[in-house]
Order: structure tokens, then sequence, then C-alpha cells
């Protein structure tokens, strides 16, 4: 890898959920964030940080960063999701059910051409 910054890195962590959701808050998860966002800041990625994001907004959320011009100009991309889950899902704030499937899908070929050829790594950290 030969650019600066690496890559984009993009953290969505799911702390604290809607009351109707019955999803405890997620305690020791901001150590975790803090964590990676040092990891991946010394690894040379610039950190984009979103939290408590409810299903929706966390679809918009992939959509708009698999669609970053600068993932064009750069070797990698990181994607981290930080949240309450279930087998091959995780969870909005709200209970809506992301499938990991279809976070990936969003920095595929079909939908992210820039990415195409380049490493691209998924952290998913889901308490079920």
């Amino acid at each position: 890898m030969k650019t600066t910054p690496r890559g984009l890195c993009l953290m969505i962590n799911n702390k604290d959920f809607s009351p109707h959701s019955r999803l405890r808050t997620r305690s020791g998860t901001d150590l975790d964030v803090k964590s990676l966002t040092e990891l991946f800041t010394k690894l040379k990625y610039t950190v984009h940080q979103h939290e408590n994001l409810d299903g929706r907004r966390m679809h918009e959320v992939l959509r708009d960063f698999s669609s970053r011009l600068e993932h064009e100009k750069l070797d990698s991309c990181v994607v981290c999701v930080l949240s309450h889950g279930t087998e091959g899902a995780v969870y909005g704030t709200d209970k809506v059910e992301i499938k990991v499937e279809d976070i990936i899908k969003y920095f595929d070929g079909d939908h992210c051409a820039a990415l195409i050829g380049k490493p691209k790594v998924f952290i998913i950290q889901a308490c079920r």
C-alpha cells in the first residue's frame, strides 16, 4: 500500500438502543471504539465515526460511505460495526436487522467500482 492515508475507515457504534427494542446499553463499547480508532489511525486510515444509528440511518451511512470519491485514489477500506446482533445480522438502535451480507454488498464491484481489486476489511462486533 502506497497512499497516505491508506484508506478510509467507517466506524458505526450502536451503544444506546430505543426503549421499545428491549436491548440493553452496550457498556464497554466506547473502549472498543477508542482502541479501533487508535489502531486504524496509527495504520494511517482516516476514521469516520457514527453513533447510535437506527436501521434506516445505518443503510444511509453505509451507502454514502461506499460512494465516497476518495476510495478511487486510496488503497483499501475498513468497515467496523459494533452493535447488538443475531446470527448473520446486526441491529440498528431500533432493533431493525441489517444483514452482514448486505453490509458487504455496499462495497462489492456492482456497488462500489472504486474499490474493485482493493482490500476491504469488515469487523463486526455484535453482542448476541
